[in-house]
């Protein structure tokens, strides 16, 4: 990747491109810094105070009408967020599939030697 440089009114602008960085590059800088970003992830996400530094779940806030108030140190919208982030790790995304008999689409035969009853049986699970 090649930086380039244009001359605006005058004025120098350089544009860098940034190179990006591979799964083991990333793997390797979270290792030399003693990290593990799906562990932060599940830490925030059960509300792990302790791990990100504060002694206590809230902390105590004033408001503009000098009430003092308690605030949570991991918001419940940050929790959601990172399990929704952790999700997508430990579970499968579900796609639709499309079945098909033949590369044009065609419809899907099948062959089944019993009877009908026990089809459908079979497929109740009543077997």
């Amino acid at each position: 990747m090649s930086d380039s440089v244009d001359k605006i009114d005058g004025i120098e602008i350089k544009y860098v491109q940034k190179q990006r960085r591979t799964n083991k590059e990333l793997t390797q800088v979270a290792d030399e810094m003693g990290i593990d970003p799906f562990i932060i992830l599940l830490q925030a996400a059960s509300g792990d105070y302790k791990a990100f530094g504060y002694e206590s779940a809230t902390i105590t806030k004033m408001g503009k009408d000098g009430q003092t108030y308690e605030e949570d140190v991991i918001p419940v919208g940050l929790r959601v967020a990172a399990a929704k982030e952790a999700t997508q790790y430990l579970y499968p995304k579900k796609r639709a599939i499309e079945v098909s008999g033949d590369p044009l689409g065609g419809p899907v035969r099948l062959q089944y030697e019993g009877s009908i009853v026990e089809l459908i049986r079979t497929a109740r699970g009543k077997v």
